[in-house]
């Protein structure tokens, strides 16, 4: 298995400013994570620092952004975490759970969920 990455793209809502960047879709994170800079660029709106634990165990500080994520036509309200020593943009959990989206690990694809059926 390898990786799987698709494009979307991060806006600010405020001033419509927008990036697309290339994502590693990380089913291992809740978060969805970019670099400082980015976030710098975009001049989206910092919510504050967090306390964020790294998959080697490490706790950093992280800043939390207020942004819109568009991915397939679809934009949604998405809080973004960017800290030091982001190499790669990552799409974790929460983004593949707002949208409505699982992760094919084994094809590298991500698809839509379907919906679960009432009984």
């Amino acid at each position: 298995m390898g990786h799987t990455y698709i494009n979307a793209k991060i806006i600010n809502p405020k001033t419509g400013e927008q990036k697309e960047l290339e994502f590693l879709v990380d089913s291992g994170s809740f978060e969805i994570v970019i670099a400082p800079e980015t976030a710098e660029e975009l001049k989206l709106v910092c919510l504050g620092d967090e306390k964020v634990e790294l998959a080697n165990g490490n706790i950093i500080n992280a800043k939390e952004w207020s942004c819109l994520l568009e991915y397939d036509g679809k934009k949604k309200g998405q809080p973004v975490m960017s800290f030091e020593g982001v190499t790669e943009p990552l799409l974790g959990v929460f983004f593949l759970e707002s949208f409505n989206l699982e992760l094919n690990s084994k094809e590298q694809i991500v698809k839509k969920s379907k919906p679960l059926k009432a009984k």
